[in-house]
């Protein structure tokens, strides 16, 4: 069971998007890993895409 909401980590990856933060300041202001705030970041921006159509290529 994750500890953070679905409205959470929206909220903290369009915090990271805004450039208030940089993703290693973020990470550590929630006491999570970096690799897993990367791993919200890369979801949200797919999430995003799908919903608005865009197609998205994973490397």
């Amino acid at each position: 069971m994750s500890k953070f909401t679905l409205e959470e980590i929206n909220e903290a990856v369009e915090h990271y998007f805004n450039g208030k933060e940089s993703a290693k300041d973020m990470a550590k202001s929630l006491g999570i890993n970096q690799s897993t705030f990367t791993e919200w970041i890369r979801e949200v921006s797919y999430k995003a895409c799908l919903v608005k159509g865009i197609v998205m290529t994973i490397l």
